[in-house]
Protein backbone atom coordinates (compact mmCIF):
# COMPACT_ATOMS: atom_id res chain seq x y z
CA UNK A 1 0.00 0.00 0.00
CA UNK A 2 1.66 3.07 -0.71
CA UNK A 3 1.40 6.13 1.52
CA UNK A 4 1.76 9.78 1.80
CA UNK A 5 4.68 11.13 4.21
CA UNK A 6 4.65 15.14 5.03
CA UNK A 7 8.13 16.09 6.84
CA UNK A 8 7.21 19.27 8.93
CA UNK A 9 9.37 20.92 11.84
CA UNK A 10 7.35 23.27 13.75
CA UNK A 11 7.23 24.03 17.84
CA UNK A 12 3.78 24.68 19.25
CA UNK A 13 3.58 26.68 22.45
CA UNK A 14 0.13 26.52 24.91
CA UNK A 15 -0.53 30.02 26.89
CA UNK A 16 -3.03 29.19 29.48
CA UNK A 17 -2.62 27.20 32.66
CA UNK A 18 -6.70 26.40 33.26
CA UNK A 19 -7.18 23.39 35.36
CA UNK A 20 -10.25 21.75 34.87
CA UNK A 21 -12.97 20.83 37.55
CA UNK A 22 -15.50 17.55 37.36
CA UNK A 23 -18.00 18.32 34.18
CA UNK A 24 -22.02 18.11 34.21
CA UNK A 25 -23.63 16.83 30.84
CA UNK A 26 -27.17 17.48 30.20
CA UNK A 27 -28.05 15.54 27.21
CA UNK A 28 -31.00 15.67 25.06
CA UNK A 29 -32.41 13.27 22.39
CA UNK A 30 -32.71 15.73 20.00
CA UNK A 31 -28.49 15.62 19.35
CA UNK A 32 -27.69 18.46 21.28
CA UNK A 33 -26.12 18.77 25.07
CA UNK A 34 -25.56 21.40 27.95
CA UNK A 35 -22.00 21.47 29.02
CA UNK A 36 -21.24 22.98 32.41
CA UNK A 37 -17.34 22.96 34.33
CA UNK A 38 -15.18 25.00 36.02
CA UNK A 39 -11.70 26.06 35.51
CA UNK A 40 -9.22 27.58 37.77
CA UNK A 41 -6.17 29.66 36.45
CA UNK A 42 -4.31 32.51 37.46
CA UNK A 43 -4.09 36.43 35.56
CA UNK A 44 -1.04 39.08 35.94
CA UNK A 45 -2.52 41.92 35.57
CA UNK A 46 -3.35 43.72 32.34
CA UNK A 47 -5.06 42.22 29.28
CA UNK A 48 -3.79 38.01 28.47
CA UNK A 49 -4.86 36.13 25.77
CA UNK A 50 -5.96 32.24 27.52
CA UNK A 51 -6.25 29.66 25.29
CA UNK A 52 -8.99 27.13 26.35
CA UNK A 53 -7.98 23.43 25.35
CA UNK A 54 -10.19 20.09 26.06
CA UNK A 55 -13.39 21.07 24.23
CA UNK A 56 -15.92 19.36 22.00
CA UNK A 57 -15.02 19.76 18.55
CA UNK A 58 -18.19 20.32 17.56
CA UNK A 59 -18.81 23.33 20.82
CA UNK A 60 -21.33 25.79 19.29
CA UNK A 61 -19.37 29.25 20.12
CA UNK A 62 -22.54 31.32 20.26
CA UNK A 63 -23.79 29.55 22.91
CA UNK A 64 -20.55 30.08 25.82
CA UNK A 65 -21.85 31.61 28.49
CA UNK A 66 -19.36 32.29 31.33
CA UNK A 67 -19.40 33.85 34.61
CA UNK A 68 -15.89 34.91 36.50
CA UNK A 69 -15.66 33.98 40.12
CA UNK A 70 -13.69 37.72 40.00
CA UNK A 71 -16.05 40.27 39.28
CA UNK A 72 -13.53 42.83 37.86
CA UNK A 73 -11.96 40.12 35.41
CA UNK A 74 -13.39 41.38 31.27
CA UNK A 75 -13.73 39.19 28.21
CA UNK A 76 -13.33 41.42 25.52
CA UNK A 77 -13.40 39.01 22.78
CA UNK A 78 -13.72 35.36 22.20
CA UNK A 79 -12.72 33.40 19.44
CA UNK A 80 -13.05 29.49 18.46
CA UNK A 81 -10.75 27.91 16.57
CA UNK A 82 -10.27 24.11 15.52
CA UNK A 83 -7.95 23.66 12.44
CA UNK A 84 -7.06 20.12 11.98
CA UNK A 85 -3.74 19.00 11.20
CA UNK A 86 -4.68 17.04 8.15
CA UNK A 87 -2.80 16.82 4.67
CA UNK A 88 -5.31 19.03 2.98
CA UNK A 89 -5.18 22.03 5.02
CA UNK A 90 -1.57 21.63 5.25
CA UNK A 91 -0.97 21.81 1.55
CA UNK A 92 -3.87 24.76 1.36
CA UNK A 93 -1.63 26.97 3.62
CA UNK A 94 1.13 25.79 1.77
CA UNK A 95 0.26 27.86 -1.70
CA UNK A 96 3.02 30.07 -2.61
CA UNK A 97 5.73 27.81 -0.69
CA UNK A 98 8.31 25.69 -1.48
CA UNK A 99 7.65 22.09 -2.15
CA UNK A 100 9.39 18.92 -3.15
CA UNK A 101 7.49 15.68 -4.10
CA UNK A 102 9.10 12.33 -4.48
CA UNK A 103 5.97 10.14 -7.24
CA UNK A 104 6.91 6.60 -8.64
CA UNK A 105 6.08 7.59 -11.28
CA UNK A 106 6.54 11.05 -12.30
CA UNK A 107 10.38 11.59 -10.20
CA UNK A 108 11.01 13.99 -7.91
CA UNK A 109 9.22 17.84 -8.22
CA UNK A 110 10.24 20.57 -6.74
CA UNK A 111 8.88 24.18 -6.67
CA UNK A 112 6.32 26.94 -5.54
CA UNK A 113 3.07 25.00 -5.13
CA UNK A 114 0.28 27.11 -6.94
CA UNK A 115 -2.76 24.52 -6.48
CA UNK A 116 -4.44 21.73 -5.17
CA UNK A 117 -7.41 21.58 -6.95
CA UNK A 118 -9.30 19.01 -7.91
CA UNK A 119 -6.94 16.48 -5.91
CA UNK A 120 -4.07 17.53 -8.68
CA UNK A 121 -0.94 19.83 -7.40
CA UNK A 122 0.59 22.62 -9.66
CA UNK A 123 4.01 23.35 -9.21
CA UNK A 124 5.89 25.92 -10.71
CA UNK A 125 9.57 25.25 -11.22
CA UNK A 126 12.91 26.97 -11.29
CA UNK A 127 12.65 27.10 -15.02
CA UNK A 128 9.24 28.53 -14.65
CA UNK A 129 7.75 25.28 -15.90
CA UNK A 130 4.34 24.28 -14.16
CA UNK A 131 3.70 21.04 -13.78
CA UNK A 132 0.61 18.85 -12.66
CA UNK A 133 0.72 16.31 -10.48
CA UNK A 134 -2.12 13.59 -10.34
CA UNK A 135 -3.04 11.57 -7.62
CA UNK A 136 -0.55 12.88 -5.17
CA UNK A 137 -1.06 10.95 -2.26
CA UNK A 138 0.46 8.17 -3.74
CA UNK A 139 4.33 10.11 -3.72
CA UNK A 140 6.16 11.64 -0.80
CA UNK A 141 5.71 15.05 0.08
CA UNK A 142 8.07 17.23 1.88
CA UNK A 143 7.24 20.92 2.73
CA UNK A 144 10.66 23.16 2.89
CA UNK A 145 8.85 25.41 4.10
CA UNK A 146 6.58 24.45 6.60
CA UNK A 147 3.11 26.42 7.06
CA UNK A 148 2.44 25.07 10.94
CA UNK A 149 2.76 26.93 13.50
CA UNK A 150 0.64 28.88 16.53
CA UNK A 151 -0.44 31.39 14.25
CA UNK A 152 -1.65 28.87 11.27
CA UNK A 153 -2.85 25.90 13.05
CA UNK A 154 -4.73 25.19 16.45
CA UNK A 155 -4.29 21.71 16.76
CA UNK A 156 -7.23 20.81 18.97
CA UNK A 157 -10.56 22.91 19.82
CA UNK A 158 -9.79 26.14 21.60
CA UNK A 159 -11.44 29.04 22.70
CA UNK A 160 -9.27 32.06 22.61
CA UNK A 161 -9.92 34.73 25.51
CA UNK A 162 -8.50 38.22 25.58
CA UNK A 163 -9.09 38.52 29.43
CA UNK A 164 -8.47 41.76 31.49
CA UNK A 165 -7.27 41.49 35.36
CA UNK A 166 -6.97 44.79 37.32
CA UNK A 167 -4.25 43.14 39.28
CA UNK A 168 -2.68 39.98 39.67
CA UNK A 169 -5.24 36.91 40.77
CA UNK A 170 -6.53 33.59 40.95
CA UNK A 171 -9.44 33.16 38.79
CA UNK A 172 -12.18 30.60 38.17
CA UNK A 173 -14.21 30.73 35.16
CA UNK A 174 -18.03 28.99 35.51
CA UNK A 175 -18.58 28.45 31.59
CA UNK A 176 -21.52 26.41 29.49
CA UNK A 177 -21.71 25.58 25.94
CA UNK A 178 -23.98 23.78 23.68
CA UNK A 179 -22.39 20.96 21.58
CA UNK A 180 -23.92 18.63 19.30
CA UNK A 181 -22.72 14.85 18.83
CA UNK A 182 -23.67 13.92 22.63
CA UNK A 183 -27.03 11.94 22.01
CA UNK A 184 -29.14 9.10 23.87
CA UNK A 185 -31.43 6.80 23.14
CA UNK A 186 -33.98 4.49 25.10
CA UNK A 187 -34.33 0.67 24.50
CA UNK A 188 -36.27 -1.65 26.35
CA UNK A 189 -36.78 -4.98 26.69
CA UNK A 190 -40.01 -6.54 27.16
CA UNK A 191 -40.48 -10.57 27.54
CA UNK A 192 -43.90 -11.97 27.72
CA UNK A 193 -44.96 -14.80 30.17
CA UNK A 194 -46.20 -18.29 28.66
CA UNK A 195 -49.94 -17.12 28.99
CA UNK A 196 -49.45 -13.57 27.33
CA UNK A 197 -50.73 -11.96 29.91
CA UNK A 198 -48.10 -10.47 31.84
CA UNK A 199 -44.19 -8.80 30.82
CA UNK A 200 -41.37 -7.57 31.83
CA UNK A 201 -39.57 -4.53 31.04
CA UNK A 202 -36.54 -2.87 31.47
CA UNK A 203 -35.31 -0.44 29.85
CA UNK A 204 -31.79 1.15 29.08
CA UNK A 205 -29.97 4.40 27.97
CA UNK A 206 -27.87 4.05 25.20
CA UNK A 207 -24.88 7.46 25.39
CA UNK A 208 -23.58 8.00 21.97
CA UNK A 209 -20.10 10.25 22.20
CA UNK A 210 -19.36 11.40 18.94
CA UNK A 211 -18.30 15.09 19.91
CA UNK A 212 -14.49 15.32 19.73
CA UNK A 213 -13.79 15.40 23.49
CA UNK A 214 -13.51 12.67 26.25
CA UNK A 215 -15.05 13.05 29.26
CA UNK A 216 -14.16 11.96 32.86
CA UNK A 217 -16.02 11.63 35.72
CA UNK A 218 -18.83 13.43 34.42
CA UNK A 219 -22.29 14.27 36.24
CA UNK A 220 -24.94 13.07 33.99
CA UNK A 221 -28.72 14.20 33.29
CA UNK A 222 -31.19 12.81 30.54
CA UNK A 223 -33.52 15.35 29.29
CA UNK A 224 -36.76 13.67 27.22
CA UNK A 225 -38.68 16.06 25.34
CA UNK A 226 -39.44 17.14 22.40
CA UNK A 227 -37.36 20.27 22.04
CA UNK A 228 -37.77 23.28 19.33
CA UNK A 229 -34.36 24.15 18.47
CA UNK A 230 -34.06 26.60 15.41
CA UNK A 231 -32.35 26.10 11.99
CA UNK A 232 -28.58 26.61 12.11
CA UNK A 233 -28.35 27.07 16.29
CA UNK A 234 -25.73 24.55 16.46
CA UNK A 235 -22.82 23.21 13.88
CA UNK A 236 -23.74 20.15 11.88
CA UNK A 237 -22.75 16.61 13.12
CA UNK A 238 -19.63 14.93 12.68
CA UNK A 239 -19.85 12.05 9.96
CA UNK A 240 -20.32 8.44 11.90
CA UNK A 241 -17.45 6.54 12.76
CA UNK A 242 -16.62 3.38 14.18
CA UNK A 243 -17.29 3.01 18.55
CA UNK A 244 -16.26 1.39 20.81
CA UNK A 245 -19.37 0.09 23.16
CA UNK A 246 -19.37 -0.61 26.58
CA UNK A 247 -22.17 -1.83 28.59
CA UNK A 248 -22.68 -0.53 32.55
CA UNK A 249 -21.58 -3.35 35.24
CA UNK A 250 -23.56 -1.18 37.32
CA UNK A 251 -27.24 -3.45 37.42
CA UNK A 252 -29.03 -1.10 39.70
CA UNK A 253 -31.13 1.86 38.29
CA UNK A 254 -28.74 5.03 38.97
CA UNK A 255 -31.40 7.42 37.66
CA UNK A 256 -33.53 9.78 39.33
CA UNK A 257 -36.50 10.90 37.33
CA UNK A 258 -38.37 14.18 38.01
CA UNK A 259 -40.29 17.35 36.21
CA UNK A 260 -37.96 20.16 34.61
CA UNK A 261 -40.02 22.68 32.53
CA UNK A 262 -42.56 20.52 30.24
CA UNK A 263 -40.03 17.34 29.88
CA UNK A 264 -38.86 15.17 32.46
CA UNK A 265 -35.10 14.79 33.74
CA UNK A 266 -33.42 11.44 34.57
CA UNK A 267 -30.36 12.66 36.63
CA UNK A 268 -27.58 9.98 37.66
CA UNK A 269 -26.54 9.71 41.05
CA UNK A 270 -23.02 8.37 40.25
CA UNK A 271 -20.62 10.29 37.66
CA UNK A 272 -19.78 8.64 34.29
CA UNK A 273 -16.79 8.28 32.41
CA UNK A 274 -17.55 8.23 28.02
CA UNK A 275 -14.79 8.41 25.69
CA UNK A 276 -14.60 10.36 21.88
CA UNK A 277 -16.61 8.18 19.72
CA UNK A 278 -17.65 5.47 22.59
CA UNK A 279 -21.05 4.24 22.79
CA UNK A 280 -22.23 3.30 26.57
CA UNK A 281 -25.39 1.41 27.97
CA UNK A 282 -26.85 2.22 31.65
CA UNK A 283 -29.90 0.98 33.26
CA UNK A 284 -32.52 3.50 33.27
CA UNK A 285 -34.92 1.86 35.22
CA UNK A 286 -35.38 -1.67 37.39
CA UNK A 287 -37.23 -4.63 35.20
CA UNK A 288 -41.00 -3.68 36.08
CA UNK A 289 -43.47 -6.64 35.72
CA UNK A 290 -47.07 -5.33 34.35
CA UNK A 291 -50.41 -7.01 33.13
CA UNK A 292 -50.64 -6.73 29.52
CA UNK A 293 -53.20 -6.86 26.81
CA UNK A 294 -53.10 -8.94 22.98
CA UNK A 295 -55.36 -7.63 20.01
CA UNK A 296 -55.05 -7.82 16.02
CA UNK A 297 -55.99 -5.10 13.98
CA UNK A 298 -56.84 -4.58 10.47
CA UNK A 299 -56.25 -0.95 8.76
CA UNK A 300 -56.54 -1.71 5.01
CA UNK A 301 -54.56 1.50 4.23
CA UNK A 302 -51.46 0.01 5.81
CA UNK A 303 -52.10 -3.58 4.68
CA UNK A 304 -54.95 -4.36 2.14
CA UNK A 305 -54.35 -8.41 3.69
CA UNK A 306 -52.50 -8.71 6.97
CA UNK A 307 -53.55 -8.22 10.32
CA UNK A 308 -51.40 -6.06 13.24
CA UNK A 309 -50.83 -8.15 15.99
CA UNK A 310 -50.72 -5.20 18.97
CA UNK A 311 -49.19 -5.41 22.54
CA UNK A 312 -50.61 -3.09 24.84
CA UNK A 313 -50.34 -2.15 28.92
CA UNK A 314 -51.25 0.77 31.18
CA UNK A 315 -48.53 2.43 32.53
CA UNK A 316 -50.40 2.98 35.48
CA UNK A 317 -48.40 1.81 39.41
CA UNK A 318 -51.87 -0.25 39.60
CA UNK A 319 -50.63 -2.42 36.57
CA UNK A 320 -46.53 -2.31 37.88
CA UNK A 321 -45.67 0.61 36.01
CA UNK A 322 -46.87 4.18 35.97
CA UNK A 323 -43.37 6.05 35.25
CA UNK A 324 -42.81 8.49 32.23
CA UNK A 325 -41.02 6.16 29.12
CA UNK A 326 -38.95 8.00 27.21
CA UNK A 327 -39.21 7.59 23.08
CA UNK A 328 -37.49 4.61 21.93
CA UNK A 329 -37.32 1.29 20.80
CA UNK A 330 -38.98 -2.01 22.38
CA UNK A 331 -37.95 -5.30 21.39
CA UNK A 332 -40.11 -8.17 22.64
CA UNK A 333 -39.63 -11.60 23.30
CA UNK A 334 -41.43 -14.56 24.72
CA UNK A 335 -40.18 -17.22 26.80
CA UNK A 336 -41.25 -21.01 26.37
CA UNK A 337 -39.70 -23.58 27.98
CA UNK A 338 -36.47 -22.06 28.51
CA UNK A 339 -35.92 -20.79 24.91
CA UNK A 340 -36.30 -17.49 23.90
CA UNK A 341 -38.12 -16.20 20.82
CA UNK A 342 -37.80 -12.58 19.51
CA UNK A 343 -41.70 -11.54 18.28
CA UNK A 344 -40.64 -7.89 17.19
CA UNK A 345 -40.20 -4.55 18.23
CA UNK A 346 -41.48 -1.20 17.86
CA UNK A 347 -40.56 2.57 18.15
CA UNK A 348 -42.73 4.42 21.04
CA UNK A 349 -42.74 8.23 21.50
CA UNK A 350 -42.94 9.53 24.94
CA UNK A 351 -45.78 7.71 27.12
CA UNK A 352 -46.60 9.65 30.46
CA UNK A 353 -47.84 8.13 33.52
CA UNK A 354 -51.27 6.84 33.23
CA UNK A 355 -51.38 7.02 29.79
CA UNK A 356 -51.69 3.66 27.31
CA UNK A 357 -48.69 1.45 25.84
CA UNK A 358 -49.37 0.26 22.48
CA UNK A 359 -46.33 -1.84 20.96
CA UNK A 360 -47.37 -3.10 17.13
CA UNK A 361 -44.88 -6.21 16.64
CA UNK A 362 -45.44 -7.87 13.85
CA UNK A 363 -48.28 -9.74 11.19
CA UNK A 364 -50.45 -12.78 12.56
CA UNK A 365 -49.30 -15.49 10.45
CA UNK A 366 -52.77 -17.58 10.79
CA UNK A 367 -54.97 -14.52 9.84
CA UNK A 368 -56.18 -12.91 6.89
CA UNK A 369 -58.29 -10.40 5.38
CA UNK A 370 -60.10 -9.71 1.65
CA UNK A 371 -61.52 -6.35 1.55
CA UNK A 372 -64.41 -5.54 -1.40
CA UNK A 373 -66.08 -2.35 -2.59
CA UNK A 374 -69.02 -4.26 -3.78
CA UNK A 375 -70.80 -1.06 -5.28
CA UNK A 376 -69.94 2.52 -5.88
CA UNK A 377 -72.66 5.00 -6.90
CA UNK A 378 -72.41 8.92 -7.28
CA UNK A 379 -76.43 9.71 -7.09
CA UNK A 380 -75.64 13.16 -7.46
CA UNK A 381 -72.62 15.43 -7.69
CA UNK A 382 -71.77 16.14 -4.42
CA UNK A 383 -73.21 12.44 -2.88
CA UNK A 384 -70.78 9.10 -3.44
CA UNK A 385 -71.83 6.09 -1.56
CA UNK A 386 -70.11 3.08 -1.18
CA UNK A 387 -70.74 -0.74 0.05
CA UNK A 388 -67.80 -2.38 1.31
CA UNK A 389 -67.58 -6.05 2.46
CA UNK A 390 -64.03 -7.25 4.62
CA UNK A 391 -63.85 -10.92 5.20
CA UNK A 392 -61.87 -12.00 7.73
CA UNK A 393 -60.28 -15.95 8.23
CA UNK A 394 -59.24 -16.70 11.08
CA UNK A 395 -56.61 -20.11 10.83
CA UNK A 396 -55.59 -20.00 14.50
CA UNK A 397 -57.73 -22.86 16.93
CA UNK A 398 -58.85 -20.19 19.13
CA UNK A 399 -61.21 -17.39 19.08
CA UNK A 400 -60.14 -13.32 18.33
CA UNK A 401 -61.68 -10.14 17.75
CA UNK A 402 -60.36 -8.12 15.46
CA UNK A 403 -60.05 -4.24 15.78
CA UNK A 404 -60.90 -2.82 12.47
CA UNK A 405 -60.12 0.92 11.60
CA UNK A 406 -61.51 2.00 8.18
CA UNK A 407 -60.18 5.60 7.55
CA UNK A 408 -62.69 8.42 6.11
CA UNK A 409 -61.89 10.99 3.89
CA UNK A 410 -61.45 14.32 6.47
CA UNK A 411 -62.48 16.85 3.57
CA UNK A 412 -65.70 15.17 3.49
CA UNK A 413 -69.04 14.50 5.62
CA UNK A 414 -70.21 10.74 5.67
CA UNK A 415 -72.48 9.16 7.09
CA UNK A 416 -73.14 5.09 8.15
CA UNK A 417 -76.29 3.75 6.19
CA UNK A 418 -76.20 0.07 7.13
CA UNK A 419 -73.34 -2.19 8.64
CA UNK A 420 -73.85 -5.95 10.52
CA UNK A 421 -71.42 -5.35 13.09
CA UNK A 422 -72.02 -2.42 15.39
CA UNK A 423 -69.71 0.59 15.39
CA UNK A 424 -67.27 0.17 17.90
CA UNK A 425 -65.73 4.25 17.59
CA UNK A 426 -66.18 6.80 15.35
CA UNK A 427 -64.67 10.54 14.89
CA UNK A 428 -63.71 12.92 11.55
CA UNK A 429 -60.78 10.46 10.25
CA UNK A 430 -62.27 7.34 11.15
CA UNK A 431 -64.61 4.54 12.15
CA UNK A 432 -63.91 1.63 13.96
CA UNK A 433 -65.28 -1.72 14.55
CA UNK A 434 -65.04 -5.40 16.39
CA UNK A 435 -65.24 -7.79 14.37
CA UNK A 436 -65.64 -11.47 16.23
CA UNK A 437 -63.79 -14.38 13.98
CA UNK A 438 -64.26 -17.91 15.53
CA UNK A 439 -61.71 -20.45 15.85
CA UNK A 440 -61.01 -22.10 11.63
CA UNK A 441 -64.22 -20.15 10.47
CA UNK A 442 -64.65 -16.95 8.48
CA UNK A 443 -66.50 -13.60 9.23
CA UNK A 444 -67.32 -10.35 7.05
CA UNK A 445 -67.98 -7.30 8.04
CA UNK A 446 -70.34 -5.40 5.74
CA UNK A 447 -71.39 -1.60 5.49
CA UNK A 448 -72.42 0.85 3.78
CA UNK A 449 -71.22 4.43 3.72
CA UNK A 450 -72.48 7.71 2.06
CA UNK A 451 -70.00 10.94 1.54
CA UNK A 452 -71.42 14.23 0.92
CA UNK A 453 -69.27 17.63 0.23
Amino acid sequence: MKSIFIVICFTFFIISNLLAQPVSLSVTNKNIALIEETRTFSLPAGVNPIELVDLPALLDPTSVHVEFSDQSIRLHEQNFAYDLLDIQKILEKSIGKTIRILHPDLGTTSGILLSIESGMLVIETVDKEWRIIPNYTNGHLVIEEPPVNEKDFVSRPTLLWLLESPSRTQVKAHMSYLTTGITWQAEYTAILNDKETKMSLAAWVILTNNSGKTFQEARLTLIAGDLNLSSGSVPPPMPRRTVAYEMSKQMDAPFQEREVFEYHSYHMDRKISIDNHQKKQLRLFPELNSGISKTFGYNYQKDLNDISVLISAKNTKKNGLGIPLPMGRIRVYKKEKEELFILGEHNILHIPRDEKISIEIGKAFDIKAERTILNRKRETKNTEKLQIAIEFRNRKSEDIEIHVTEPVSRNRDYRILANNINVHKKDAGKVEFIVPVKAKQSNTLNFEILYTW
